[in-house]
């Protein structure tokens, strides 16, 4: 409007002045078309713009919506893929509506003016190697989570409803194995596969069993001869909850001898959090 008003009181003061100095009134009505003219281009232009900061309105919103998504998955620690695409093509498809909304308001024909032409399309459009590339969205790290723990030394006759400490950690991603406990805490929720060995001398059996917030959940058992040791393995897949509380323990009965963990078998506990 002010633009507007300004270019009014120009024309005016010209059509005055050029009426005082007695200029040729052919010459004044060429001059004028001529003004009224850029005028008109002005106007185009104007209407160009307000369209396109429109549109660029609309995309910067829909930024914003991904951004406050994307931080609720960094604070998750997780994202879905498929809301992730959807967002992508949503944005995409507003941002090419509205290149294609500028170019077809900007395509309009030449404006002769006295010895130049003045084009209404005034805004560049850059060529594909021009063109910034689109900011890359860097997705929630998925903390792993394993661990791996055996008994540095043999066990001798634990008897029933003892907990066994694989006091020796070589692997803890998550920090969810506590050694001094014998005990891993669930550090995420998430479906886990667990595994635990126990080793024998020679005349003994023992049954141990792992628990998840003392429910027992699996069980192994072993015996020996009077000539040779042996080990056993048990292995388990679980959905485990954050802050379940998972360890091994020996049974109530058939406890005799003792437990086995030296440099030629381990009595061991281990797990990875497989989704």
């Amino acid at each position: 409007m002010e633009s507007q008003y300004l270019f009014c009181v120009f024309l005016c003061l010209f059509i005055r002045f050029s009426s005082v100095f007695c200029v040729d009134d052919r010459d004044t009505d060429t001059t004028v078309q001529i003004l009224l003219k850029e005028f008109q281009s002005l106007r185009n232009r104007v209407s160009v713009l307000e369209s396109f900061v429109e549109k660029q309105t609309e995309i910067i919103q829909v930024q914003n919506d991904r951004i406050v998504k994307l931080e609720a998955i960094v604070t998750r620690g997780s994202f879905n893929e498929d809301d992730l695409e959807k967002s992508t093509y949503s944005l995409r498809g507003i941002e090419d509506g509205a290149y294609q909304s500028r170019d077809k308001n900007t395509k309009t024909k030449h404006l002769a003016l006295d010895r130049q032409d003045y084009p209404t399309s005034f805004i560049p459009r850059r060529t594909p190697h021009q063109q910034k590339p689109r900011r890359g969205v860097r997705l929630a790290t998925v903390q792993p989570v394993a661990f791996y723990a055996y008994m540095s030394s043999d066990l001798h006759n634990p008897g029933g409803h003892h907990t066994l400490i694989f006091d020796v950690t070589k692997t803890n991603e998550g920090n969810g194995y506590h050694a001094h406990l014998g005990v891993f805490m669930v550090p995420k929720s998430g479906t886990y596969f667990l595994s635990w060995t126990m080793g024998l001398w020679i005349s003994s059996y023992h049954s141990t069993e792992l628990l998840v917030n003392n429910q027992a959940h699996g069980a192994i058992y072993l015996a020996t001869s009077g000539d040779e040791r042996a080990c056993v393995t048990g292995n388990l897949v679980l959905n485990l909850n954050e802050r379940d509380e998972v360890f091994i323990r020996t049974r109530d009965n058939y406890n005799v001898g003792k437990i086995a963990s030296d440099a030629y078998s381990r009595t061991s506990f281990s797990g990875f959090l497989i989704e």
